[in-house]
C-alpha cells in the first residue's frame, strides 16, 4: 500500500525559525514565539479583528498542542485514546490527517463499459486530491519568486478563483480540504454537482447496498431458512412458525438408542414425504442411506435400525429426521447490530404455509415490521449447541437490553388498547365469556387451571376484566412462590377519569394507580406501563422475581388474550 503525502500546508509567509514548533522536551510544544503569536491570534478573534476567512489545518494544531501542554491530565481522563506511553509527539496530533493511504491498483480496477475505459471512483477521487496538491504547491512557487514564469502564473489564474495571491493560496487550501475529506465521505464535497459525486468510503461501506450487507452477508449455508416474517399474536413469544416444506428439508442427526428407537423407526417408515419424518439414515463410517420413496425399502430400513451398543457406543446409527415441533432454532434478522439480533426460538410447524410466523413482542430486538421484512433461522446440529440455545441464547434470556438494561420484549398497539378496555372499571363478563378468555390464554396448557370466585354475585354471577388478569398471574407463577405484590402507576393519566365538568379524581384508589396483593390486580388499568418494553412495570417485576420462563408466559398469554377480548368486544 503506498502513501501519498501533501505537507504543504504552512502559511506562505511563515518564517524560517517559525518552523521548528518543537520544544526542547520534544513533546510537539510551541515555542515561546510561537506562543506568542498563538495568544495574539486568539486575542484577534475575542476582538473580532482576525483578518483571516478560516484557520489552517497547522494552527489549529498548534493551538491543540497548547491545549494539552496545559491541561494533559484533565483530556486522559476525558478521552482515554490519549492516555499513552509516547513521550515523542502530541498525542492530539492523530486528530490531524498528513498523509493519505492509496490502495493498489489491484483494488481499483478499470472499469469496462461498451468497449471504452473508465477509472475508478476510488482512482478519481485520488486524482483530484493530487491536483489539489499540485496546484496549492505551485501557488507557492508563484509566491516564493516565480512570478516570472509566464506558464505558471497562467496555470495559476485559470486554475485558482481568487483576486490576490492570499486568496488563491487560501482557496487552493480550502479545495484541498475538500478532496481530502471527499475521500472519505462523498457528503463533504460541496463543490462538485450532486450527479457528479463520487462514492466515498463512507457510502461504499454503508446502508442495504454498502460492502458489508451486498457482498459479505446472506450468504447460503446448510441447515438454514430464510422467508417473510408475518405476524401471529397466538404463538408464544418465544415460538417461530415454520413452513412444513421447510421443515422437511431441515434435518437433525438424531442417535438411535433403546428409549427413542420406537419413534426413530416410524419417522423412517414416514420417509422424505410425510411429516414428521427422515430423509436419511447415517451408518458408521459415514455412510449416508438414502431413503426412497418406495414404501417396502422404507420399511426394511425401519427394520434393520438398531440402537448403540457397548461396542459401537462412540458411532451410532444416526438418523436424519425432520424439523418438528419444539425443537429449537437460531432466528436471525440482518443487520445484526446487538446481541438480540441473533435469539433462540421453539419451532411450530405450519402446514399450508409459506412464509415464517412470529409474535409482536421480540420485533423490537430484531427491529423487525413486517412489511417484507425477511429473516433467517438457522438449525442447531448437536446437543450442546441445542442447550446453549435453551438456556443462553433464549428469547426470555435476552429481555433486557445489553447497553443499559432495560426491558426488550412488550406488547405493542392493538394489544395495548385491548389491555386498558379489559381491565377498566366496570368491565364484567359472564361464566361463558370468562372461561373463554382464560382458556384462550392458556390454549396450549395441559395443566389444571386455578380460578377465583366471582366478583359479583346477584344478580348473577360475573367476573371483572381485573380477574382475568389475576387468572393468569396465578397460573403463571410457579408453585410454592410467594405471589408478587406490586403498586405502581399506568400511563394512563387522571384526566381520562373525569366525567363532565367534575374534578379529576384523586390519584389514590383511582384507575391511574395500579395495586397487586397477592397476585390479584385490585384498583388501576393495565397499559403499555406494565406489558410493554418499560421498566419497573409487570412483566419487568416477574422476570426479576421468577426468571425468564414465567415474563415469557404470562406475556404469551396476554398476547392470546387481548387478541380474543378483542374479536369478544368488537
Amino acid at each position: 500500500m503506498n502513501v501519498f503525502s501533501f505537507n504543504c500546508l504552512d502559511d506562505v509567509d511563515e518564517k524560517e525559525g517559525d518552523k521548528k514548533l518543537l520544544n526542547d522536551n520534544s513533546l510537539g510544544m510551541l515555542n515561546d514565539t510561537a506562543e506568542l503569536t498563538l495568544h495574539k491570534q486568539l486575542a484577534a478573534v475575542e476582538n473580532g479583528t482576525c483578518e483571516k476567512l478560516a484557520w489552517r489545518a497547522v494552527e489549529v494544531r498548534e493551538h491543540f498542542r497548547m491545549v494539552w501542554k496545559n491541561d494533559a491530565a484533565f483530556l486522559k481522563k476525558l478521552f482515554p485514546l490519549f492516555d499513552c506511553d509516547d513521550s515523542e509527539h502530541c498525542p492530539m496530533d492523530v486528530l490531524f490527517c498528513e498523509k493519505v493511504l492509496v490502495p493498489p491498483t489491484k483494488f481499483r480496477p478499470i472499469r469496462y463499459f461498451k468497449g471504452d475505459k473508465f477509472e475508478n471512483p476510488q482512482t478519481v477521487n485520488l486524482r483530484k486530491l493530487l491536483e489539489a496538491t499540485e496546484t496549492m504547491r505551485a501557488v507557492r512557487m508563484a509566491v516564493s519568486g516565480g512570478k516570472n514564469n509566464a506558464a505558471l502564473m497562467e496555470l495559476i489564474s485559470t486554475r485558482v478563483p481568487g483576486k490576490t495571491m492570499r486568496e488563491k493560496m487560501h482557496n487552493s487550501y480550502l479545495v484541498l480540504q475538500q478532496r481530502i475529506g471527499a475521500i472519505f465521505d462523498q457528503d463533504l464535497d460541496r463543490t462538485s454537482d450532486q450527479r457528479s459525486l463520487i462514492p466515498g468510503i463512507k457510502q461504499i461501506l454503508e446502508k442495504k447496498q454498502g460492502l458489508f450487507r451486498m457482498n459479505m452477508m446472506g450468504k447460503r449455508v446448510n441447515f438454514a431458512c430464510r422467508s417473510v416474517i408475518t405476524p401471529d399474536p397466538y404463538l408464544d413469544i418465544d415460538e417461530i412458525g415454520i413452513p412444513e416444506i421447510f421443515a422437511k428439508k431441515l434435518t437433525f442427526p438424531e442417535p438411535a438408542s433403546l428409549i427413542n428407537l420406537p419413534k426413530l423407526r416410524k419417522l423412517v417408515k414416514n420417509g422424505p414425504a410425510k411429516h414428521p419424518g427422515a430423509n436419511f439414515v447415517l451408518r458408521p463410517g459415514g455412510f449416508k442411506q438414502v431413503l426412497v420413496e418406495k414404501r417396502e425399502e422404507r420399511f426394511a430400513e425401519a427394520k434393520r435400525l438398531q440402537p448403540a451398543n457397548t461396542t459401537r457406543l462412540a458411532h451410532p446409527v444416526k438418523v436424519l429426521r425432520h424439523l418438528d415441533r419444539g425443537d429449537l432454532m437460531l432466528m436471525n434478522r440482518q443487520p445484526s447490530l446487538h446481541k438480540p439480533s441473533i435469539m433462540g426460538h421453539r419451532v411450530r410447524v405450519l402446514t399450508g404455509q409459506r412464509a415464517l410466523r412470529m409474535n409482536y413482542a421480540p420485533c423490537k430486538a430484531y427491529n423487525a415490521d413486517f412489511d417484507g421484512d425477511e429473516m433467517n433461522g438457522h438449525f442447531v446440529q448437536n446437543r450442546i449447541a441445542r442447550t446453549e440455545v435453551a438456556e443462553i441464547a433464549n428469547v426470555g434470556s435476552n429481555f433486557l437490553v445489553p447497553k443499559d438494561g432495560t426491558p426488550l420484549l412488550g406488547l405493542i398497539q392493538d394489544h395495548v388498547v385491548s389491555g386498558v378496555l379489559l381491565t377498566l372499571r366496570g368491565r364484567f363478563f359472564n361464566k361463558e365469556d370468562f372461561m373463554h378468555l382464560v382458556l384462550a390464554a392458556f390454549a396450549q396448557t395441559s395443566q389444571r387451571i386455578v380460578l377465583p370466585p366471582p366478583s359479583m354475585l346477584k344478580p348473577q354471577k360475573l367476573w371483572s376484566g381485573k380477574q382475568v388478569i389475576s387468572t393468569i398471574l396465578l397460573n403463571c407463577i410457579p408453585r410454592g412462590q410467594p405471589l408478587i405484590n406490586l403498586t405502581s402507576k399506568a400511563k394512563t393519566p387522571l384526566s381520562c377519569w373525569k366525567v363532565g365538568n367534575l374534578p379529576a379524581p384523586k390519584f389514590e384508589m383511582s384507575e391511574s394507580e395500579v395495586i397487586f396483593r397477592q397476585a390479584e390486580l385490585l384498583v388501576g388499568v393495565l397499559d403499555k406501563q406494565h406489558y410493554g418494553s418499560t421498566q419497573y412495570g409487570l412483566i419487568h417485576c416477574c422476570w426479576e422475581l421468577y426468571g425468564h420462563r414465567c415474563a415469557t408466559s404470562i406475556l404469551s398469554c396476554f398476547s392470546r388474550l387481548f387478541t380474543t377480548h378483542l374479536q369478544v368486544r368488537f
